[in-house]
């Protein structure tokens, strides 16, 4: 059984984040694509989170992708989520007889080796990353590719997808401010985010 795990906050899940998951399991050909909301993102630091509504927002953003299912294992794990416990928690669970492949954002492709026992997620996962396509990030993509394949035998491979133009962040910013962001998520999301008030006044989520 081939298994990509993808991995974020999710804060919210935009349609970017449905093109990358859609090519990553058409891509790469998996047979279940593990969509996994962080519980307590060690990299990030999330005022007034609620990671329970990120799970409900990301089940209804990726109900059209195939072979995906939302996963609540770092949301019942206490403590921060470290992607190396996850990736030997689902080897446990899945018994795998191929590696697991982990799909990265380009900031975490370019940063990998500062994570939390690193060489251990070399070894347990194949690599896959996602560029944004910003001018000048294509050569030291490659660059850490190489080095990744070097150092720890792990040949990443690149996605092939469209950019796409704005982060959660940024649709985090134009809700606060009222602003229409229809473009960017789901009716679905839309709707949710209306109905429990979220992105509101200081509220991040």
């Amino acid at each position: 059984m081939r298994i990509g795990l993808y991995g974020g906050t999710f804060s919210p899940p935009h349609n970017g984040h449905k093109r990358i998951a859609e090519a990553f399991s058409e891509q790469l050909g998996l047979d279940l694509l593990i969509v996994m909301p962080a519980s307590v993102p060690p990299h990030k630091k999330i005022a007034e989170d609620s990671p329970e509504k990120r799970f409900e927002m990301a089940t209804l953003a990726f109900a059209e992708v195939k072979n995906a299912v939302v996963s609540r294992l770092e949301l019942e794990r206490s403590g921060r989520s470290y992607t190396v416990d996850t990736l030997e928690e689902l080897y446990g669970i899945y018994g795998c007889d191929e590696k697991i492949t982990l799909l990265c954002g380009t900031d975490m492709f370019l940063t990998l080796e500062s994570w939390h026992r690193a060489e251990d997620i070399f070894r347990l996962a194949d690599i896959a990353y996602a560029p944004r396509g910003n001018a000048g990030e294509t050569e030291a993509l490659a660059e850490k590719a190489r080095y990744y394949a070097e150092k720890y035998e792990n040949h990443a491979r690149m996605l092939s997808v469209d950019p796409f133009p704005i982060s959660s962040s940024e649709i985090r910013e134009r809700l606060r401010r009222g602003e229409d962001v229809s473009e960017y998520i789901s009716d679905e999301v839309a709707d949710y985010i209306e109905r429990k008030g979220l992105y509101r006044g200081k509220q991040i989520f």
